[in-house]
């Protein structure tokens, strides 16, 4: 389907949006427990008092659940901080 590599690799295309950044990754379509991604993710503006949270994913609908519980974790947190959301396009090319 893509000539060029798995869809997944295409993030790895965009190397200034990773570097000095501490990386999570999540697949809500396929992993289970996403509730336990939530209360991760609030815990990382709560306790680990992250600055920013920068969600980068896939042209893909179901990448959209881990902007969702992303958000959804910011609302349930104390402590408040921006969340960015990247989407790399099915080429690899960054689409917001």
């Amino acid at each position: 389907m893509f000539s060029n590599g798995k869809l997944a690799d295409k993030v790895s295309y965009h190397p200034e949006y990773l570097k000095g950044k501490s990386i999570a990754i999540a697949c809500p379509k396929l992993d289970e427990g996403q509730d336990v991604y939530e209360e991760k993710i609030r815990a990382w503006f709560d306790e680990a008092k992250i600055n920013t949270l920068t969600v980068m994913i896939m042209e893909v609908p179901c990448c959209g659940g881990l902007s969702a519980i992303a958000q959804r974790a910011l609302a349930s947190a104390k402590r408040k901080a921006p969340v960015k959301k990247i989407i790399v396009g099915l080429n690899g090319d960054i689409r917001q």
